[in-house]
């Protein structure tokens, strides 16, 4: 995935250019701030109240690696309505392009961005209403191609749709954060203590970024590397807190820090690592 394009000079010469865009209700002025604000810092793109957590953990990842490559990604798609990630090619069906926002319910450039990608890859679907729980819904499998097709290797998928991961699991995602790479994790929005803000119940399990060390009682997993896996069934480690950071929400510093161990594995059905 190249990172040269420059996000400034991509912007300021989206601002100086007339065209008819693809998203008929979007407002540009208001597209190009948003725009600033994300290359800048891209906790910012935020999928509110939608389902569209995977899109978001997915291009927050870009925009961290390469920001000029997401505003112009923002760009193709807001002037015409197609656009590509490396060999990804995402172009979002006319219903889609032309939904009229609710007003403060999720910001233009997030419509655009995460909408976007996600009715383009489903198949019997539009996602074209912030309300369409089923069709904004996105499995591990599907990030898991993202990446690969944006050219993040290696892509490593350890989630499970049916049955909750170890302890020893959560380890090799903390491993993997301390090697650089981007790690989901793959919950229940409750493991997180952020259900309150997940408007569409349907849907029990969110996507979210690692963004910090994991640690238990305030010490690291690493301690964890010379027991070997008896630990997953350790009753003494399990009953401690644990506490990590993660990217959820227009925040990146969503803070898990009050759940036991054993709580949190209850929720969590393993991660997945992209270089």
């Amino acid at each position: 995935m190249s990172a040269s394009v420059s996000p400034g000079q991509v912007i300021s010469e989206f601002g100086e250019r007339e065209s008819t865009p693809a998203f008929t209700h979007i407002n540009k002025p208001a597209l190009i701030q948003q725009l600033l604000k994300r290359v800048k810092e891209p906790w910012h793109i935020n999928q509110a109240s939608s389902s569209l957590c995977g899109p978001a953990s997915f291009l927050y990842c870009v925009a961290k690696k390469s920001p000029g490559l997401y505003a112009r990604y923002i760009v193709n798609l807001y002037e015409t309505g197609v656009a590509k990630i490396g060999d990804l090619e995402i172009e979002p069906s006319d219903d889609c392009r032309n939904y009229k926002i609710p007003p403060k319910s999720i910001p233009e450039a997030d419509w655009i961005g995460l909408a976007s990608l996600r009715d383009s890859e489903n198949t019997f679907q539009d996602y074209d209403d912030i309300g369409d729980a089923l069709p904004g819904a996105t499995f591990p499998g599907d990030v898991e191609d993202w990446f690969k097709a944006a050219n993040f290797k290696p892509v490593l998928d350890e989630t499970n749709l049916l049955f909750t991961k170890p302890l020893s699991n959560l380890l090799a995602a903390h491993q993997a954060h301390s090697a650089w790479k981007k790690v989901f994790l793959y919950d229940r929005a409750d493991s997180i203590d952020c259900g309150a803000k997940n408007q569409n119940n349907f849907i029990r399990y969110h996507l979210v970024v690692l963004n910090s060390p994991i640690s238990i009682n305030e010490k690291s997993l690493n301690y964890l590397l010379s027991k070997g896996k008896e630990f997953d069934n350790d009753d003494d480690i399990l009953s401690r807190r644990i506490r990590l950071s993660v990217y959820t929400w227009g925040t990146d510093k969503w803070t898990v820090a009050a759940k036991t161990v054993k709580d949190f594995l209850n929720g969590y059905y393993g991660y997945i690592s992209a270089a």
